[in-house]
């Protein structure tokens, strides 16, 4: 049977190596096409010259390098071929190829790609460069399928094909049917602008009875978000033909999944752009105080419901009462008469019916370009409302658009343009892009509404009124060098309504020498307030950077091989769509995301340019925010910012009422109010306390954004594998590996070591993120034996592993509180007895490559901490108990009765919480009894970092 040689001169990218290739085809005449057939027609044989491997790879562009050795295999397939042989069609998209073309022939080839699909050799990944060499089969594999008329002769059908052999990095152009895949292994770099912002909820109080919603500030833009990213792994970039003529398609997902279910390395930062940030930082910090216009409107909702003038009088602080005398052009008190409080609560409901009906879009939007000085909105907002009004598509929005226009789009698509543009918006039924932008303009039209419409004259003018008379840096500029005589003697409500306000005090209340030392805390926030904007800035970026952390390590290691890690199309008719192709040939996707607005670009939906990006918007949780319109304590909020703004996973928690004298009780205090979240929950979702829609959605929003961080190892600077195995048994114990050898191998093989196979300095902490889901399925069955023996030994392990990496001392009585003979001691023996010095025998270690000793013995001292654990123990269980029984006993109690009713089982976190050793702890065993109940609910992680030299390496595994 006749060969096909082909030499360097026959296929265009054959850059080093020579040789041939021989295509050995089971047919006698080569000018005849290839009878359709399940046998394989076709094989193909490498001859090396010299021993010298080949690369493949245009001029500046990554080389796919192989040589005799490397797995290849030309696979011609028909619409006759059986189902099995076309199994392959469905890794390239092409399962339903034949389905409108039953008279073609698709020729398939396949380099290294599925012949080592099971490597776990040590990899070092480095950037796709000019220079840089794939080798097939160990780095990466490589895939060609171009479709032919079944006519085609064999020899012309099989040149032309080779004619076709190239990387992604040189497409210019695809023909029909043609489909080409590079797997590597490197990085992959991606970035993206979005807009970035805020919104803000908060409660009267910490404690159990007090924590319900005071006011939900909505979402606003407040920066443009950088977010950049190089993610670690193996990687595969299919490039298929586009859904337009001249236009290719780009997916990217991951290689190999059953091998490398971890990313290698993941760098990830979110920079928010300082253009603009003191505006912003002042909205913001003015939205805390409850300055901004849609505060006053939240106000008018919540008076609304106020029947009489004493109710309001003691509802309001006397800022709020100054509004309300501006806004009605009466005196306050002048509402005490029936008839014009009637009259007042009447313009008060047609004005938040108006905000309700307008939506928070629509104010936002006339709020920021509405000047008071003109009474007018810019003319820039109307050019760009009249902009997007008059588009037909999302395609007519995109080109390098005005930044004004950009900056409507991202109000009204509440930061996230890109999901809007897929119609994948998750708040909203918008099932496609048209019906999106159908809800944009709807957006528009209402916006349009309250700048033109003379019935919403009235929350123009709240507006207005809110910008002109009650901004923040007028109030500071008129305060800045009050004395408490001047205070004392000043007639004007607004100005000593601010001032009470910030410090939380009532000024006509105070005795002189008190008054001087509240004009002092006042003058004291002043002068912070430039550090709290730069604080609150910081720890913003420090909130989007955590939950894009989490998010980017989520969506790589959730993800399978059929899942789009990335997916757009490029038109490859324009230089600019052939750029970004030869980029996205190197792993560098920055330019894509960047571009997606050029008209060059088509996003699809990928979890990385939408699952991970779409999270932009920081979460506010002001805990002592104020009761009714009474706020507290804000100057100790903006004096003390550092220890009162704590960032997470997207969330910012601020701490207003309570004294925090150290970081440890910054923390504890942390550890405090999420516990109250979670009880108050507890009672709400399970029917204990009456339900409030508004009150459990901020409970839900506050829990699910709530991280609580458990540190497992402190800063080890040199860590063995020994080590490593011995920490990463925390990880197996909470459910968060399946196979702990098999993760320790491919941590291994992916950390950076020194000489000795050390792995540098390494932390890991255990961060526990709760589902809404997780913690319903808590309480919904009785409490039993198994349950409490489960709950014990969780406590002993989270115990045994705080105190171990504490010091010797700890340790010795950790292995006790551990031990099954010491608990059956204090179980059966007196108090005095138990507390006598004596030895233990203790148990086998939990963790693996760690042993137990045989025995410890125990001084009076050390013995009476082991009896105050186990009492902490026993009554974390009565307390666990108690709360399941109350949880599901018939009738409803109120907050105050259930929190009192639940008074010993807080004591008993408490105590827990002082003497494990550890910070948020609990969480830990809560998360453990999630896993238990149902581990499919969990969103819990363990991160490992481990830095040698200048090199750093990120893990995060998910539950």
């Amino acid at each position: 049977m006749p060969n096909i040689d082909l030499k360097r001169e026959n296929i265009p990218f054959w850059s080093q190596g020579s040789g041939a290739w021989n295509v050995h085809v089971t047919i006698p005449n080569l000018t005849e096409p290839l009878p359709p057939s399940d046998t394989d027609l076709i094989s193909l044989g490498m001859q090396v010259s010299g021993g010298q491997a080949w690369q493949f790879g245009g001029a500046g562009n990554v080389k796919l390098g192989f040589d005799a050795s490397t797995n290849a295999r030309l696979v011609p397939l028909w619409a006759s071929s059986s189902a099995l042989r076309r199994t392959v069609l469905e890794e390239y998209g092409l399962e339903q190829y034949f389905a409108s073309h039953p008279n073609d022939v698709l020729l398939v080839l396949q380099l290294g790609a599925q012949a080592n699909a099971n490597v776990t050799g040590k990899f070092t990944y480095s950037f796709l460069s000019a220079s840089a060499t794939v080798k097939a089969g160990a780095d990466g594999g490589y895939a060609l399928l171009r479709a032919y008329p079944a006519s085609t002769p064999t020899e012309q059908m099989v040149r032309d094909f080779f004619k076709a052999f190239r990387l992604p990095a040189e497409v210019q152009a695809l023909a029909s049917g043609e489909v080409i895949a590079f797997e590597y292994g490197g990085y992959l770099d991606f970035k993206a602008n979005l807009g970035a912002g805020y919104e803000i909820s908060g409660a009267p109080s910490i404690t159990l009875g007090q924590l319900r919603l005071a006011e939900k500030y909505d979402f606003s833009v407040a920066a443009k978000l950088s977010l950049g990213a190089s993610l670690a792994g193996r990687f595969k970039v299919t490039v298929r033909e586009g859904a337009q003529a001249g236009w290719a398609r780009v997916t990217v997902s991951r290689s190999r999944s059953n091998s490398f279910s971890v990313a290698a390395d993941v760098k990830a930062t979110a920079t928010l752009e300082t253009e603009g940030l003191p505006d912003s930082a002042d909205d913001f910090l003015s939205a805390v105080i409850g300055l901004k216009a849609k505060n006053w409107l939240n106000l008018f909702q919540q008076v609304r419901t106020l029947t009489d003038f004493p109710s309001l009088e003691k509802y309001l602080d006397n800022l709020a009462k100054s509004f309300i005398e501006e806004y009605t052009g009466k005196a306050f008190d002048a509402l005490a008469d029936h008839t014009q409080f009637d009259e007042w609560l009447a313009k008060i409901n047609r004005v938040t019916d108006a905000y309700v009906n307008l939506g928070n879009h629509a104010v936002t939007l006339f709020d920021r370009y509405f000047n008071p000085v003109t009474k007018l909105v810019d003319d820039k907002l109307l050019t760009a409302l009249n902009q997007i009004k008059a588009v037909t598509s999302w395609d007519k929005l995109k080109g390098r658009i005005d930044p004004i226009l950009w900056d409507v789009v991202q109000h009204l698509t509440d930061g996230d343009p890109l999901g809007w543009m897929l119609g994948e918006v998750t708040d909203l039924p918008l099932p496609s892009p048209a019906a999106a932008l159908v809800e944009l303009q709807t957006r528009v039209d209402k916006v349009f509404a309250l700048i033109h419409d003379t019935t919403h004259q009235e929350i123009r003018d709240l507006i207005a009124l809110a910008q002109s008379s009650f901004p923040l840096n007028h109030f500071i500029t008129e305060l800045n060098d009050i004395t408490w005589p001047q205070l004392r003697a000043e007639t004007e409500q607004r100005l000593t309504g601010f001032v009470e306000r910030v410090i939380g005090q009532t000024i006509k209340d105070l005795s002189n020498s008190d008054l001087g030392k509240a004009v002092n805390k006042f003058h004291e926030a002043l002068d912070a307030i430039e550090d709290f904007k730069k604080t609150a800035y910081d720890k913003f970026t420090a909130a989007l950077n955590q939950s894009f952390q989490f998010n980017l390590q989520a969506a790589y290691s959730r993800s399978t091989e059929r899942d789009a890690l990335l997916d757009f199309e490029l038109d490859l008719t324009t230089e600019e769509g052939r750029h970004l192709m030869h980029e996205a040939g190197h792993g560098r996707f920055q330019d894509v995301l960047e571009a997606f607005d050029t008209g060059a670009v088509k996003l699809r939906e990928g979890l990385l340019t939408h699952r991970v990006t779409r999270e932009t918007r920081v979460a506010v949780n002001i805990v002592g925010w104020h009761t009714d319109w009474h706020y507290q304590a804000l100057d100790r909020l903006i004096v003390e910012a550092d220890q009162r703004l704590e960032s997470g996973n997207g969330q910012l928690t601020i701490t207003t009422t309570v004294d925090l004298k150290s970081k440890h009780e910054q923390k504890r205090n942390g550890e405090r109010v999420a516990t109250n979240l979670l009880l108050r929950f507890f009672g709400e979702s399970n029917g204990k306390l009456e339900f409030d829609e508004q009150n459990e959605q901020y409970l839900v929003d506050a829990i699910t954004r709530l991280t609580a961080r458990y540190d497992l190892v402190f800063d080890d600077p040199q860590t063995t594998p020994q080590e490593l195995a011995q920490y990463l048994s925390f990880a197996d114990d909470f459910g968060l590996t399946g196979d702990e050898e098999e993760l320790i191998q491919r941590l291994e093989n992916q950390l950076p070591t020194d000489t000795q196979g050390n792995f540098g300095a390494t932390t890991i902490s255990y961060d526990v993120r709760f589902t809404i889901e997780g913690l319903k399925a808590l309480f919904k069955r009785p409490f039993t034996p198994a349950d409490e023996a489960f709950v014990r030994r969780t406590m002993r392990l989270m115990v045994l592993a705080n105190y171990l990496r504490k010091n010797e001392t700890l340790a010795q009585r950790a292995w006790c509180y551990w031990s099954r003979e010491a608990f059956t001691a204090w179980v059966n023996e007196s108090f005095a007895s138990f507390t006598s010095s004596r030895s233990f025998t203790i148990d086998p270690s939990p963790f693996r490559n760690l042993q137990a000793p045989v025995s410890v013995k125990l001084q009076r001292t050390e013995l009476l901490q082991l009896d105050t654990l186990y009492s902490i123990e026993s009554s974390m269980v009565k307390g666990l108990k108690k709360l399941t029984d109350l949880l599901q006993t018939p009738g409803k109690l109120k907050p105050r009765d259930f929190e009192q009713a639940l008074g010993d089982f807080g004591k008993v976190l408490k105590l827990y919480d002082d003497f494990d050793e550890g910070e948020n702890t609990i969480f830990a065993v809560l998360d453990r009894l999630i896993q238990r109940t149902g581990g499919a609910q969990r969103n819990s992680s363990l991160t490992l970092t481990a830095k040698l030299g200048d090199q750093e390496v990120t893990q995060t595994l998910l539950a």
